[in-house]
């Protein structure tokens, strides 16, 4: 399976108490170290096109940006679970110049953990700001194109 990651081994040229511990949690962290997706395409030749894909997204964690006073303690870290994540789409082609297609973005509607800091909660943030896939949940979608 891919990985993926950020590691920061040093930190130069920038002002005092600006990069900390803290941040550089927060650098290389809120990306998920796997990431993987799986299309299955359909094309019958003429008139029927699309394809359902899986997107799956591994754990991550974040301290949401809350900075410690000493900047040094990543104890305020939340972890998030995975998701997969699944669109569709169907197009259909009409007198080879006219497309119509309808789909699905998270037709699942998958929402990313309920957010893990406290002020953030306070302020009316449901799902994780820091989610690899957003917090917008499903989207639904009809596009019609023509080529002359």
């Amino acid at each position: 399976m891919p990985w993926s990651g950020a590691d920061i081994d040093v930190v130069v040229n920038v002002a005092p108490n600006t990069v900390n511990a803290t941040r550089v949690f927060d650098f290389e962290n809120p990306v998920p170290n796997q990431r993987n997706t799986l299309t299955i395409e359909y094309d019958t030749g003429g008139i029927l096109q699309g394809y359902l894909r899986f997107n799956r997204y591994g754990n991550w964690q974040s301290t949401g940006g809350q900075l410690e006073a000493d900047g040094n303690d990543t104890s305020n870290t939340t972890r998030y679970g995975g998701e997969i994540l699944t669109d569709i789409e169907a197009r259909f082609t009409f007198a080879e110049n006219y497309i119509v297609a309808v789909g699905g973005e998270n037709i699942f509607d998958v929402e990313a953990d309920e957010e893990g800091n406290g002020p953030l909660q306070f302020l009316g943030v449901r799902q994780a700001l820091t989610s690899p896939f957003g917090f917008n949940g499903g989207f639904w979608y009809l596009r019609a194109n023509a080529n002359f």
